[in-house]
């Protein structure tokens, strides 16, 4: 018999490799896969690379290469026959079990991932008896394996999970309302520009219209065909003329829910001489608006994503908690970014994205006063400098590296890092907002303060902590008012640096018991804030004399 209960857990159950082979013989020989051989291909190499402890090379790039013969300069952002076929894959398994409900180990291919997940009949957990001699089935580190009676495979195989997890997007051409040849040619160009703009986004894939056989004219259309090509948004609209102002109206929608989520209204002066310009500047800010680390697209999954539990998410979704934490600066949220980092980068070590973020993860644990981790600042760096061997044109890595030499007061590196970083890209607001802490809090608030409000203007979305690079240009210029307003403006009550500012700000102005009530508020964000403060301020302005001013302003409050 190949199935026995595992005694170790009686909710598992060990089954031989020879019984999953007959599983999958059984699904290739059925006669939906018997029409389709590209399904089947798909299939054999998916189970088998797990079943040989690659899960880790079922990515979109592998798949495309070795099942359907792409060449080695597949790009999956142009070419979505690895979505399109797991989409299709999917459908046939799901099939396939309706018909014969009674098989006892059921494959499937959770939405998000390519790596196949092998339930038992009854919901039991598998575990793979290796069966030694057996070529067929040996793994190529059967090596290492030698003496080991069983592998466990969880319920949830996350181990290919990178950058093919990221949410896709399909943007259509938008609608042209009456007969404008005109406004035709705005339309194709905004189009275009929208494809090249958001293309650059590292936190979401563009699908091609022409490539998903969508019908561009057609949203319902568009929405069923996302939904079999596990395409989470739709960007569309329509332009039209009147009065010599030409209005687009932007909207974003949900295909999974077929709900309307998003809309924007642009009214710009007709002018054939500046409609390229208008194409920039709202293509620009579309992407700036939905796929920023903080536009849309993120906040709407970040909020689905943050009930999930850690076994069940992967390197995306762990970027969605690091981005949770960034916009709060909450001890609890930094923990559980930290664990969905540390989490993933034991599934894929050497992904650049997640070095970086990670990176970050521990310099945070010195900057915010966690002290959770021993050599903290050693680890981000050691991490900064990994994710660029990974990906040497990473502007996050170089931003991360330069932040790390900011807290250890290296300024020459910091300065030589940051260099790297510049010119920022238009479409991403929050290295606007990350540059411009580190370039005010060093040498120039001025220069700090117009990269925030650019990153505000592209985005009003951005993180308001970065309130705090305007708020230390006025303290430090004795505008105490206006100083107080930016300090109003952070509304980030877990983060120190609100009541920090407010609190320096009140005192300034002499208000008493605002100052004593926020000094409360700090106390209790961080007790032991009086034995921490000067590192504690020293991490957030580097600049001594502009520090020493903050410090003044809370010894006038009573600290």
């Amino acid at each position: 018999m190949n199935v026995k209960n595992s005694g170790a857990d009686e909710n598992s159950i060990e089954i031989s490799l020879d019984m999953i082979a007959e599983q999958q013989n059984r699904l290739l020989t059925s006669a939906d896969f018997q029409v389709s051989p590209r399904l089947k291909e798909f299939l054999k190499f998916i189970v088998q690379e797990t079943l040989n402890g690659r899960a880790g090379n079922i990515k979109a790039y592998n798949i495309a290469v070795e099942v359907f013969g792409r060449s080695e300069d597949f790009n999956p952002l142009l070419d979505p026959i690895v979505r399109v076929e797991a989409g299709k894959l999917r459908r046939q398994l799901e099939r396939y079990y309706f018909l014969n409900p009674d098989d006892p180990i059921h494959i499937s291919i959770p939405r998000g991932s390519y790596v196949p997940i092998f339930s038992y009949k009854g919901g039991k957990k598998i575990i793979i008896a290796h069966n030694s001699g057996n070529p067929e089935h040996a793994s190529d580190e059967s090596a290492e394996r030698e003496g080991m009676k069983a592998e466990v495979f969880p319920a949830h195989l996350t181990g290919s999970m990178g950058a093919e997890l990221r949410p896709a997007m399909i943007i259509m051409p938008f609608t042209v309302i009456g007969d404008d040849a005109v406004l035709n040619n705005f339309t194709q160009g905004l189009h275009e520009s929208l494809l090249a703009e958001m293309s650059q986004s590292r936190d979401v894939d563009v699908l091609e219209v022409a490539a998903t056989g969508v019908n561009e004219n057609d949203l319902l259309d568009a929405i069923y065909r996302a939904q079999g090509l596990d395409c989470r948004f739709i960007l569309h609209g329509r332009v039209q003329r009147s009065d010599e102002v030409v209005r687009i109206f932007a909207a974003l929608t949900d295909a999974q829910s077929a709900r309307r989520i998003w809309t924007e209204r642009f009214d710009a002066p007709f002018n054939t001489g500046s409609l390229l310009d208008l194409q920039d500047k709202v293509s620009r800010k579309l992407v700036c608006w939905l796929a920023d680390s903080f536009g849309l697209i993120n906040r709407t999954l970040m909020r689905e994503s943050i009930h999930k539990d850690l076994e069940d998410i992967g390197v995306y979704e762990a970027s969605l908690r690091y981005h949770a934490w960034v916009g709060t600066f909450d001890r609890a949220d930094w923990l559980k970014a930290r664990q969905a980092l540390e989490h993933s980068i034991k599934l894929d070590p050497d992904n650049a994205m997640v070095c970086t973020l990670l990176s970050d993860i521990y310099s945070s644990d010195y900057e915010f006063g966690y002290d959770q981790i021993e050599n903290s600042l050693d680890l981000g760096h050691g991490l900064a400098k990994k994710a660029l061997l990974l990906d040497p044109t990473s502007q996050m890595g170089h931003w991360a590296l330069a932040l790390n030499y900011y807290l250890r007061r290296d300024l020459t590196r910091m300065q030589e890092t940051i260099s790297r970083v510049f010119p920022i890209q238009n479409t991403n607001p929050y290295l606007f907002v990350s540059m411009g802490l580190i370039i005010g809090m060093t040498r120039d608030l001025k220069e700090g303060r117009e990269l925030v409000e650019e990153a505000l203007r592209l985005n009003p979305y951005s993180p308001s902590w970065c309130h705090i690079v305007p708020f230390m240009y006025y303290y430090s210029r004795g505008e105490y008012e206006e100083a107080l307003s930016e300090a109003l403006l952070m509304n980030v009550p877990t983060c120190i640096w609100d009541p920090i500012a407010r609190a320096a700000a009140y005192a300034r102005l002499g208000m008493k018991a605002e100052t004593e009530k926020t000094l409360q508020q700090l106390l209790a964000l961080e007790p032991n804030f009086k034995q921490k403060q000067e590192r504690l301020l020293h991490c957030m302005v580097i600049n001594e004399k502009w520090a020493a001013l903050l410090a003044e302003g809370l010894a006038f409050g009573g600290f």
